[in-house]
């Protein structure tokens, strides 16, 4: 199986600024422990996963994709310099024709588009909320140590700590913070909090007139520091609009490489973030797949629920470009058993759907002859058959007794029955024969 991969530099128009990106272009859905084996291959922030969602499709017509974000050590619900890389590669290397994209991602549909030089991508806003002091101090000394702090928010969508710091630091408090990795992992044992955003008010007045300026640190998923962060600025949008009054604010994510962002709030509560990008690297990675099960490409092929099974074994061989000829087709079921491809299926579902397996390397297996004579076969059946009838003559010798038994059981209970009624009977006649008085109204059975 050989992937097409790019690298790709996003919110930066120069090479070897902004955050590198890698990006895989996929025919095919692949498990999830080799997508997350090629992102620790890469050993980048993030490795974007692009998968067509439609056979006909392909890269330079189709525009709708999934997409699915994978860091060193894990899977992430949002990415946005890794989803400007994406659109990037489809845009410019492959020429995709429509003039917008739309990404389904695990955070819902992202729709990207290009905008002059620039391509803007649709994100969620997600509006942070002030923040107890007492709850993050440790994680907040771990990160500024003893800078001065003005404000403390939270993002529970995107589990990411915001820290302001005061107005008298200036870019240089800032770039010369140098947490420790391992001391903000012992910091924080919750799991609230995935990432630590640092921000400080902007100089507009002072070309290039950023608004804010920020650093992200997120060794929880694996990356000590993020160089540019698109996620991180869904949160930083809506702290800062609400503080600067302003709905269009210009960023810079002031890491070694650094990088630059155009934030637009929309009307329908979700922000535009834009952003260059610069492919810098093209290649091929090569998987190899010997049928061993460890890497299956998954596709969805819609197939009529009419069709005869000649015709969806001619669909299923166009599609996976197959010699019909050459490939044996079984679909294994919801048990786990590999059925034949025939005309007598019955109906899969969503909730069951059948996978199918394209064996190309198969094993005829001829029978052996038989090494034992007839006679011995013969004299083992009539050997067994012997001991079923021992067996039968000996349950039929038990059922006689069985019931004597459960007669006598019978008799003995009926028996004990009837020593307890005479007992008690002459105990009321005792009862009655005496004259009871005081507290009793009727005479007691003792």
């Amino acid at each position: 199986m050989e992937i097409p991969v790019f690298l790709v530099d996003a919110f930066t128009n120069q090479p070897f600024k902004g955050n590198p990106a890698a990006v895989c272009l996929l025919q095919n859905i692949l498990q999830d422990e080799v997508y997350q084996k090629i992102a620790a291959e890469m050993n980048l922030s993030e490795t974007a996963f692009i998968v067509k969602l439609n056979s006909l499709d392909d890269f330079a017509s189709g525009s709708r994709f999934a997409l699915r974000w994978f860091t060193p050590t894990n899977e992430v619900p949002l990415c946005g310099h890794a989803t400007l890389a994406s659109a990037a590669v489809l845009f410019y290397q492959k020429k995709n024709l429509n003039a917008a994209l739309v990404f389904e991602t695990l955070s819902g549909e992202l729709c990207v588009r290009l905008h002059g030089d620039s391509i803007v991508m649709d994100f969620p806003l997600h509006k942070p909320v002030a923040q107890d002091p007492s709850e993050v101090k440790n994680i907040v000394t771990a990160t500024v140590g003893g800078l001065s702090v003005q404000d403390l928010c939270y993002s529970a969508e995107t589990k990411k700590l915001l820290v302001r710091l005061s107005d008298s630091c200036d870019r240089s408090a800032l770039t010369s913070l140098r947490p420790n990795a391992t001391d903000l992992l012992r910091s924080d044992s919750t799991g609230r909090i995935k990432g630590v955003i640092v921000t400080v008010k902007g100089t507009p007045t002072v070309q290039p007139g950023y608004d804010f300026l920020s650093r992200y640190f997120a060794p929880w998923n694996g990356i000590p520091e993020d160089p540019v962060t698109g996620s991180a600025h869904s949160v930083l949008a809506g702290y800062w609009s609400e503080k600067l009054g302003k709905e269009r604010m210009l960023a810079f994510q002031c890491s070694d490489r650094g990088g630059e962002l155009q934030l637009a709030l929309r009307s329908d509560g979700r922000v535009n973030i834009s952003g260059h990008a610069v492919i810098i690297l093209q290649g091929t990675l090569s998987l190899l797949d010997l049928n061993d099960g460890r890497i299956t490409a998954l596709r969805e092929i819609p197939i009529q629920r009419d069709f005869e099974s000649a015709n969806v074994r001619q669909i299923i061989c166009s599609s996976f470009g197959l010699n019909g000829a050459h490939v044996i087709l079984k679909i294994r079921n919801s048990r786990g058993s590999l059925i034949p491809l025939n005309s007598s299926i019955p109906a899969n579902s969503k909730h069951a759907p059948y996978v199918l397996e394209v064996v190309k390397i198969f094993q005829h297996v001829v029978p052996r002859p038989c090494i034992n004579a007839t006679t011995v076969i013969c004299k083992n059946i009539k050997t067994r058959l012997q001991s079923i009838v021992r067996r039968i003559e000996k349950l039929e010798e038990l059922v006689p007794q069985s019931k004597l038994i459960h007669h006598e059981k019978l008799n003995q209970e009926i028996k004990l029955l009837s020593q307890k009624l005479v007992f008690l009977n002459k105990r009321m006649q005792m009862a009655d024969s005496q004259c009871w008085g005081g507290m009793f109204v009727r005479p007691p059975l003792w």
